[in-house]
């Protein structure tokens, strides 16, 4: 049980980290599939990716549009194709990261070690897929040595380093921003602060102002009660003398 649990988790590994998952070639004359081969996927991968091939060939669009790369999401991979050659289509499946310039270059060394080769059996196959036995050893070769981008693409490691040291800078220039937004709240805040004890420092001094003003009333109002008790009580006094 081990040892099968063990080839069960290894093949799942492999599975998991393939980059190039599935090749097929057809026929445009009579939209024959000639070659369809999955690589370390499931049937039910293969089922999926035959039949959106057999969209793209029966395309009425494909001559206008007779090489490109789209992105089927139901996989979640890259579909190359290339009809240029106006005799056969051929089709790699690659994972969603894989440089679509990469892919092209596989259909190319496919098309090369296909076309002249096998240019008899191409003309007079008449069965789905007549020319997958022949052709399996080779296109596992192919798509195992297109499956390290390392192997095939000398500037590969470089641009990895490059998006990698990319995203270190994005995301430093991320927090830089918001450092920056949060200095900028408190900038505010102190902004708000400072015109706030602006405004309290000005009612502060009409406030002050309008005291001094009330306790100069209080004072002129208590003087004159004052001065006019004192003139009550000393004008008759002063009026006696008077008369005497």
């Amino acid at each position: 049980t081990q040892s099968t649990w063990g080839k069960r988790s290894r093949t799942l590994c492999q599975m998991s980290s393939r980059k190039v998952n599935y090749c097929a070639v057809a026929r445009l004359s009579d939209k024959l599939i000639l070659i369809s081969h999955v690589f370390g996927q499931t049937k039910s991968f293969a089922a999926q990716a035959q039949a959106n091939f057999k969209k793209i060939i029966e395309a009425p669009k494909l001559k206008d549009n007779p090489k490109a790369s789209i992105m089927m999401k139901e996989l979640g991979s890259l579909f190359h194709y290339d009809a240029t050659s106006g005799t056969l289509i051929y089709l790699v499946v690659t994972v969603e990261s894989y440089p679509q310039r990469t892919a092209f270059k596989l259909i190319a060394e496919l098309e090369s070690k296909l076309f002249q080769p096998y240019k008899a059996q191409i003309i007079q196959a008449s069965t789905e897929n007549a020319l997958g036995p022949q052709l399996a050893m080779t296109l596992d070769s192919l798509c195992d040595k297109y499956d390290d981008l390392a192997k095939v693409e000398a500037t590969h490691g470089i641009i990895e380093k490059l998006d990698s040291t990319k995203k270190v800078l994005q995301d430093n220039l991320n927090k830089v921003a918001e450092r920056g937004d949060k200095l900028g709240d408190l900038q505010n805040q102190a902004d708000e602060l400072q015109r706030g004890a602006v405004v309290f420092k000005d009612d502060a001094g009409k406030l002050a102002r309008m005291m001094k003003w009330r306790n100069l009333k209080l004072k002129f109002i208590v003087g004159l009660l004052i001065f006019t008790v004192v003139m009550y009580i000393t004008l008759p006094i002063i009026q006696s003398f008077v008369d005497e």
